[in-house]
């Protein structure tokens, strides 16, 4: 038997090739492709012969291998897979071209008509993007909108095209572990640049605008309420969205001026709908939605198609139906816990990121998996 100095030799002496030799393909020349061909027939062969033989060796030797498993000892079925992957996929991983990298999600052009888009972990507050992630809080946001999507597809057609990874590109459905169930394979559209927001309680910015007696999107707000009260019917807010900054609220009047007061009633009264019909549902299971917004774009056809997220706590402000009381700041299914612990450290809004500590993380986590649960009726993802 090899000795396991003698066998690391030639993992490492394998190893250099195949990453040298892939560098000097692309220079597709006469000397590069018999130097290429070389290491295939030869190379390849010694290397995944040596490092089967040598599954307990040294960690000098393994440690040259790519790591495939994430952590410990890698196999030798893995390196083999490995080094067999087809030319196509290796392609198909290399090309996946990433056009946004937001907040939270990922988007991916799959091809002219498709977008692959991908909910992390990630979490942010008060503008930035922090350094820690919320475990499962990507897969609760992306299965709870696309629970949504399902329950008001009748109402206006939405852009998923699919929620299954084994519809998605190689890039995504060859690593299922780190992309299912937080991603979609969507329509691409043409996106109306408004957010449209539905409120049914008075919270927030409209809360200081009827406490200054000032309008709030051209809504002068009549009656005498008092903080969370439930307004006596829902109302539509849009906000115009910049390219740098914080979105702009607008008017009705100017949205109608805009793209006109055909498209723009229409536009109202789908949202409304959903807004009720999410509302009641969500009433049922203990929560209540103070408000919500929705992103609307038209397809090829010219259709109107309700598109990125929908009734997520990000999207939204949930409040604990058990908990809740005129008059108070309600208990919300978000990340408060993640903005009280920064403001309390005076930390909110400071470049660059902190890490937030483990207590907080795990909070959050439950409570984005709680109000999932509570939404679908469902205990896992």
């Amino acid at each position: 038997m090899f000795s396991k100095l003698w066998m690391n030799g030639f993992i490492v002496w394998g190893t250099s090739f195949f990453f040298y030799f892939r560098r000097q393909r692309a220079n597709a020349d006469a000397c590069t492709l018999i130097s290429h061909s070389f290491f295939c027939d030869i190379g390849l062969p010694i290397c995944s012969i040596c490092y089967i033989l040598n599954m307990e060796g040294s960690k000098a030797g393994t440690d040259c291998i790519p790591r495939l498993s994430g952590s410990g000892m890698r196999r030798g079925d893995e390196l083999a897979s490995w080094l067999s992957e087809g030319e196509n996929t290796r392609k198909v991983r290399k090309n996946m071209k990433k056009i946004i990298s937001g907040k939270v999600r990922d988007v991916y052009e799959v091809n002219d008509q498709q977008l692959a888009v991908v909910t992390t972990d990630r979490i942010s507050a008060f503008d930035v993007i922090l350094k820690s992630q919320v475990e499962g809080k990507g897969i609760a946001l992306n299965l709870i909108s696309n629970y949504w999507f399902d329950f008001t597809k009748d109402i206006i057609p939405n852009h998923i095209v699919s929620t299954d990874i084994k519809d998605m590109p190689e890039f995504f459905s060859q690593d299922a572990a780190a992309y299912d169930k937080r991603t979609v394979l969507v329509k691409k559209l043409k996106m109306l640049p408004y957010e449209f927001v539905v409120r049914g309680y008075i919270f927030g910015n409209m809360w200081k605008a009827y406490q200054n007696k000032t309008a709030f999107c051209g809504y002068e707000i009549q009656g005498d309420y008092q903080l969370a009260q439930k307004l006596e019917t829902p109302i539509l807010t849009p906000s115009s969205k910049n390219t740098e900054g914080h979105d702009e609220y607008i008017p009705m009047d100017q949205l109608y001026s805009e793209i006109g007061k055909e498209k723009a009633d229409a536009i109202r009264d789908i949202c409304l709908k959903l807004y009720q019909r999410c509302y009641e549902h969500a009433k049922e299971r203990g929560i209540l939605i103070a408000d919500t917004k929705f992103e609307l774009g038209y397809d090829e056809d010219g259709n109107l198609v309700l598109a990125d997220e929908i009734f997520t706590p990000d999207s939204s402000r949930f409040w604990d139906a058990s908990q809740y009381r005129v008059g108070e700041s309600p208990k919300s299914y978000d990340k408060q816990f993640v903005r009280d612990w920064l403001i309390a450290n005076h930390l909110d809004g400071v470049t660059p990121a902190p890490e937030l500590p483990a207590d907080v993380l795990e909070a959050t986590s439950k409570t984005y998996k709680e109000c999932y649960q509570k939404i679908t009726g469902r205990d896992e993802y």
